[in-house]
């Protein structure tokens, strides 16, 4: 939270009130001071006059952190309110702390001395402003100091000092990123609708070290790299029509560490040239009458390390003279009028000039001086007096001084965050930002120029929108994107528009008045699947005539497979239930499945485990089970209903069995098969199925047919003795992708043909792994000799389906051994087993390593690594 300056001023001159179209000043004492002592309670100021204006300041600041400091008592806060109204109107403003910072001091309180409780309370903010009819969006700050005989908590105290101050938030600025090698355009301080150009390097497009930024009567900005040595001339920040001059040396057309630079009013290019001592003058990019000025010295005519040139509106000659520790003025290039400013005064005390490091001139032709050193300051003077200067002392250094036509100050520099608009040298308004965070580093500062009062200027509340992944056919809950006018010119919108996937709700007037906003609402309804970009779109009267909004997402959609499509149960004794029957759910699409219900009709039951949604990719499973309460044949459904198709959709899995009076012929365990995905052209691990006799007399059992995606194997004969059982060993060797369902059907004499479910599902290789491992590595470290070390590896099923292991195996040099392995065939959805790997090293110093390696029947693979080091105990 950065307080109004970025150190305590040395020097605060209150000003008086300054009226300009585009920006306040006030001071301001009395009213009513409050300050909570917990998170949660307000730092809050009612009724305080605000000076030759008619209006007082309210405004309360919710506590966000309290706690004591070393010597102090510490305060932030953020959001609440803060106003300023006239009794006639003329005058209001509304707004909300973007931050604010307070903190108590104490003197005094020795024998005979007064103890004096000092509260300064310092807080940047953000609002809208009405001022003699003229509304429009503003930043600004409000600073105050408290001094009471007592701690004010709740109870209240008025205000002893403060200030007040405001700018337009339409205030355009050009800021050189140092970082990035790149210019920056921003509508103001914050960041708003930034563009950029540049990158770091020496090419054309590129940037090293901007050190100065210009415009020309055109609009052609001038950027000026001290390290490329040269001063490069763009049309726009799209870098058209690129044009360059410069390079190292001493003559014309060359330079040598240039740091500073200024466009007049005639189009003619100024440049400080500090490392060769000088000033220089060209007509146009092409060197045309290129005038030096200036040699290595101290006296007139002379300068060493001028490090930054301004000129004001009399075509009058500014140079920071860096290294003589003074600011130089003159009519000309030859030294005309020649003046020279080493100090200032402020009431009675003179201030050296020490290491000046930038000037400019404002509209009223005051003139503003950053100093480096031990003690960085601001000083507004006039020029060549010495008196009545406005001094403050900032954290770092200021290396960039810039002033619109409204004469908001724009300063940029080591300090943090780097960037600061104020409305006068004693710091009133300050309000920092590093545009938004764009900008961490701030080169140069250039104010651009603005009408006044300022123009139209629309702002999206976001520069771009991604709503991700949506299914066709189910639209996303709107985005409401706030469209606000930051200037105090009304905003014709012309059209709010963009494609067919984002259909828009909008609620904004045909003429946007200034310091207004409206909402416009965004949804994201894709028409197809895949990526779908777009751009909202807005023309209007604005400054920028057509302004943008990034829209991006990602079309779906569910794809729903079941598997088998349908189930047989065998007869089924009244009143009994049979094993459960397995059908697989999976979401083989490229967006979630929502399930509305899953039901099922007749004399069957269901359990499973889906939830209400499948992610893509996924899948569950339903456990039906038949439990007849009439005897014979009986059919139902098992219905699973959901959105895979934009109307909703209805899976149908048909389901039969008979009920019986007596008790069953034959028992079958389990009713039904189903295979995980299986890698087509290899074989799956084997399936049991167990056929029993329960009945009082030996079955006659024919040949068993199947599909020629499933093998099979038998330990049944032609016949079953009665209590006796056999097995039917079935596996999966699917040819193609997709799911596969067939039956295994066994007659038996005298009986209904016995008939079991088979499915499973064919893969392409290189499907990606559903197993994890925990942990991924197994790492033993040092282990002495002998010692006899174990770690576990859980193996996870990440699906909701069953996932089958065709194999796995530890592949290791001595000492490491696989003793435990509960990992079945077919390891079931989300469920996971264990391997457990022993470490017993049996020579000294070596080290061991090793892979353990699961193949998944889809064919995909996952390995652990495994190390381990011997040692001689422990060492």
């Amino acid at each position: 939270m950065t307080p109004v300056l970025p150190a305590v001023a040395t020097i605060l001159v209150f000003l008086p009130l300054v009226l300009r179209a585009d920006n306040r000043t006030y001071t301001l004492s009395g009213g009513t001071f409050v300050a909570g002592t917990a998170v949660g309670q307000t730092i809050a100021v009612k009724g305080a006059p605000l000076s030759s204006s008619g209006a007082v300041l309210a405004f309360s600041c919710p506590i966000t952190t309290y706690g004591a400091g070393t010597y102090q008592v510490n305060w932030t806060c953020q959001g609440g309110a803060i106003s300023i109204v006239t009794q006639d109107k003329s005058l209001s403003f509304t707004g909300q702390f973007v931050s604010g910072s307070m903190e108590l001091t104490a003197t005094g309180g020795g024998r005979g001395s007064r103890l004096t409780e000092s509260y300064r309370f310092a807080g940047e903010f953000s609002g809208i402003v009405t001022a003699n009819g003229v509304t429009q969006r503003s930043y600004g700050s409000v600073e105050q100091l408290v001094q009471s005989g007592s701690i004010v908590g709740l109870a209240g105290a008025p205000v002893t000092s403060g200030s007040f101050g405001w700018n337009s938030a339409y205030s355009p600025l050009l800021v050189g990123d140092n970082t990035k090698g790149r210019v920056v355009a921003s509508d103001n301080i914050t960041g708003a609708n930034l563009t950029a150009y540049g990158s770091m390097g020496r090419a054309t497009g590129q940037f090293t070290a901007i050190s100065g930024i210009a415009e020309d009567p055109s609009g052609r900005i001038y950027i000026l790299d001290s390290v490329v040595d040269r001063v490069v001339r763009i049309d726009d920040l799209t870098g058209k029509n690129w044009v360059e001059i410069g390079g190292y040396g001493i003559g014309a057309d060359h330079f040598n560490a240039p740091s500073g630079l200024a466009v007049d009013a005639a189009g003619k290019i100024w440049v400080a040239d500090s490392g060769n001592n000088r000033i220089v003058r060209f007509d146009d990019m092409l060197g045309t009458n290129w005038t030096s000025f200036g040699s290595a010295g101290s006296g007139k005519n002379q300068f060493i390390n001028p490090i930054d040139i301004a000129l004001d509106a009399q075509g009058m000659i500014y140079v920071a003279d860096a290294g003589n520790n003074r600011v130089v003025r003159f009519s000309d290039l030859k030294g005309t009028n020649w003046a020279s400013l080493s100090e200032v005064l402020s009431g009675t005390t003179a201030y050296l000039l020490t290491t000046p490091k930038a000037v400019a001139v404002g509209p009223g032709g005051n003139v503003y001086i950053a100093l480096g050193g031990t003690s960085p300051s601001l000083i507004e003077t006039s020029f060549p007096s010495r008196a009545g200067s406005t001094i403050s002392t900032w954290s770092n250094p200021i290396t960039s001084i810039s002033l619109d036509r409204a004469g908001t100050i724009y300063v940029a520099g080591e300090f943090t965050p780097g960037l600061a608009q104020i409305n006068d040298a004693a710091a009133t308004g300050y309000f920092g930002s590093a545009l938004g965070g764009a900008v961490p580093r701030s080169g140069p500062v250039y104010a651009r120029p603005s009408t006044t009062p300022p123009p139209a200027a629309p702002l999206f509340s976001a520069s771009a929108l991604n709503f991700g992944n949506r299914n066709v056919g189910e639209p996303s809950a709107p985005y409401v994107l706030g469209l606000a006018n930051l200037g105090a010119t009304a905003l014709t919108i012309d059209s709010i528009s963009a494609s067919a996937d984002f259909p828009l709700a909008k609620n904004c007037p045909a003429s946007l008045a200034g310091g207004a906003s409206c909402p416009v609402a965004v949804q994201f309804d894709p028409k197809a699947t895949g990526p779908r970009p777009s751009e909202l779109v807005l023309t209007s009267s604005g400054v920028h005539p057509s302004l943008d909004v990034a829209l991006s997402g990602v079309g779906t959609t569910p794809t729903a497979v079941v598997l088998p499509a349908s189930l047989l149960f065998i007869s089924q004794q009244l009143g009994s239930s049979s094993g459960a029957s397995e059908v697989t759910l999976s979401n083989t699409g490229s967006g979630p499945l929502t399930i509305t219900s899953i039901a099922v009709s007749g004399q069957f039951a269901e359990t499973n485990n889906c939830g209400k949604t499948l992610t893509a990719g996924g899948g569950c499973t339903i456990n039906v089970s038949f439990k007849p309460t009439t005897v014979g044949a009986d059919a139902g459904l098992l219905t699973i209903s959901d959105d895979a198709v934009s109307t909703g959709a209805h899976q149908v899995i048909s389901l039969s069995g008979t009920g019986i009076g007596g008790p069953p012929s034959v028992g079958l365990s389990p009713e039904s098969l189903q295979f995980p995905d299986q890698e087509i052209g290899t074989t799956s691990v084997k399936q049991v199925i167990t056929l029993t006799n329960v009945s009082t007399a030996a079955l006659t059992l024919g040949k068993p047919t199947f599909p020629t995606e499933f093998k099979v194997t038998s330990t049944c004969g032609a016949t079953l003795a009665k209590g006796a059982s056999c097995a039917f060993s079935v596996s999966f060797a699917p040819q193609v992708t997709g799911a596969i369902a067939g039956a295994l059907t066994l007659p038996i004499a005298g009986q209904p043909t016995l008939s079991i479910t088979l499915s499973g599902t064919g893969s392409s290789a290189g499907k990606g792994a559903v197993l994890k491992f925990t942990p991924s590595a197994v790492n033993f470290g040092p282990v002495a000799v002998g010692e006899d070390v174990s770690q576990t590896v859980t193996v996870t099923n990440t699906s909701g389906l069953p996932t089958a292991i065709q194999s796995s195996a530890l592949t290791a040099t001595g000492g490491l051994t696989l003793t435990h392995n509960t990992c079945p065939a077919i390891l079931a959805g989300l469920g996971s087993c264990s391997v457990t790997i022993q470490f017993v090293p049996s020579s000294v110093a070596l080290s061991f390593s090793g892979t353990f390696t699961v193949i998944e029947g889809s064919g995909a693979k996952i390995v652990a690594t495994i190390t381990g080091q011997s040692v001689v105990n422990g060492n």
